[in-house]
């Protein structure tokens, strides 16, 4: 057997009040508990509508009760309405989804929070304070006092008080919302976004009595819906886009076609580089929006509609605005897709060298290491160009010879070269020379020994040197070859 959730269980018992309603459509019981379960739903605005659909329809009754009927009077010392009738949301009995958008005004609102039953007033007052209708709250709030106040002679002041204890409370609630959501929107204009924030949340834990995280409660309605949205926006302008998509998902679990919302998310998710979600949220917007334009009557549409923000309110600036971000996105996406396989590519590349480069027997270290030197780039620089002799010191930094301070002199030969078997030696430059300064040192010994320059019997063997060092020095492939055969043969 599937257990059913407290939600579910309220929708299915809901449908049933809804199918007896259609029947008995005087009883007050069905009414009131119609109203308490849309209550547990956190469905306001269905809770206003019905209240008021319900008082419009009473008012019919006004001066039915007379003579011998006065004490089967049910609105016993309510005056006959004046802005109230009978027939303003029409004759039909659609369901409220469809009419949300009628509603009474002060006045009317006024007379009809006493032509329903006194138990369903406590909702339809703080249902009218969660939709924003805070006039028309204050009014019934007022026209209840005054109730109290006349019928007190009658039924005793004490036992009315009692009875609309409520009252007192609601009204309470409904002065502290709207000073904390004019405080935020204050704070909001002149730029201190992290205070703003602070006092819309402050503005929320109104209806969490104080017991419940704020951040993870919410009584619903509009109000909440704009208090999370606004607070995202603090958010965004703080770059604390976690948050603010946080904020974003608590206003459109509210309203899933609060269309705001849902771009400030979309906006979100792309600068927190998630690009993919964010191109789905742009394209969901842009989908109500010209589903909205296109068939405004569609059930798709009406489901769960926001209607102080909802696709039908969206303007051709707006939908020209999105789909340029949805090219930028898309742009920005396809970049970073391209960036993240050649980053691939080059992983796997470098595994494979790895793979390749250390897939030798140990024994066999010379391999391996002609194998890294083959792989590198041709630039002479290597990891370890001093070939474990350290860096050419600069003659003025010398103490050996006593010639600190003094350069080469001009008549250096070979015969001068420590090891001359080393091709750095026998061009007279360091094994971190560049190849230009090997170029350099070449022409400069090759002009010196050339046989016809040169009578020296030493001068041709040592020409010879000088153009066997040169063409080793001048190819970096075998210039690497030379260096990790001299480092090798230098450790034995």
């Amino acid at each position: 057997m599937i257990k059913l959730t407290q939600r579910e269980k309220n929708v299915e018992a809901l449908a049933c009040v809804n199918t007896a309603l259609s029947t008995a459509t005087g009883c007050d019981a069905l009414h009131e508990k119609k109203v308490a379960l849309l209550a547990n739903l956190k469905r306001w605005r269905e809770i206003t509508t019905h209240c008021e659909r319900l008082a419009a329809s009473n008012t019919k009754f006004d001066g039915c009760f007379t003579e011998d009927l006065a004490s089967e009077n049910p609105l016993l010392g309510v005056a006959q309405a004046k802005s109230l009738t009978s027939t303003f949301f029409g004759d039909s009995r659609e369901d409220e989804i469809s009419g949300a958008e009628m509603k009474l005004g002060t006045k009317a609102a006024a007379e009809a929070v006493l032509r329903i039953p006194h138990e369903m007033a406590p909702y339809y007052l703080r249902a009218l304070r969660l939709e924003e209708r805070y006039p028309t709250a204050e009014a019934v709030a007022k026209s209840l006092d005054q109730y109290i106040v006349q019928r007190s002679g009658v039924y005793g002041q004490e036992r009315l008080r009692s009875k609309f204890s409520w009252l007192r409370r609601e009204h309470e609630k409904l002065i502290s919302t709207k000073d904390a959501r004019e405080r935020g929107d204050e704070l909001f204009r002149n730029g201190d976004f992290k205070a703003a924030a602070t006092k819309y949340a402050s503005c929320l834990k109104i209806d969490s009595e104080g017991s419940i995280d704020v951040d993870s409660f919410s009584a619903g309605g509009r109000l909440h819906a704009v208090l999370h949205c606004n607070r995202a926006a603090c958010f965004m302008a703080l770059k604390s886009f976690h948050e603010a998509v946080t904020e974003c998902t608590a206003a459109l679990r509210i309203h899933p076609r609060y269309m705001k919302a849902l771009l400030r998310r979309a906006r979100c998710y792309s600068r927190l580089n998630r690009l993919e979600e964010s191109l789905v949220e742009l394209n969901r917007w842009l989908d109500m929006a010209n589903q909205a334009r296109s068939d405004p009557h569609s059930v798709s549409v009406m489901l769960s509609p926001c209607l102080f923000d909802g696709p039908h309110e969206v303007s051709d600036e707006d939908i020209a605005s999105v789909k340029q971000e949805i090219e930028e996105v898309s742009k920005a996406k396809r970049t970073a897709e391209r960036a993240e396989r050649a980053e691939s590519t080059y992983q796997q590349q470098r595994q494979k060298w790895q793979d390749d480069s250390f897939n030798f027997p140990q024994a066999d270290a010379q391999r391996r290491r002609d194998f890294f030197y083959s792989q590198q780039s041709t630039s002479s620089r290597r990891w370890d160009s001093f070939a474990d002799r350290g860096p050419k010191k600069s003659s003025k930094n010398s103490t050996k010879g006593g010639n600190q301070g003094q350069s080469k002199p001009d008549d250096y030969t070979p015969k001068n070269i420590v090891n001359e078997s080393d091709h750095y030696s026998v061009l007279g430059v360091s094994s971190a020379a560049s190849e230009s300064e090997i170029k350099k040192a070449f022409r400069k010994m090759a002009l010196k020994y050339h046989p016809d320059k040169n009578k020296d019997n030493e001068a041709v063997e040592m020409f010879q040197r000088v153009q066997q060092a040169y063409e080793i020095l001048k190819d970096s492939n075998s210039r690497r070859k030379y260096d990790s055969e001299s480092r090798w043969s230098h450790r034995f």
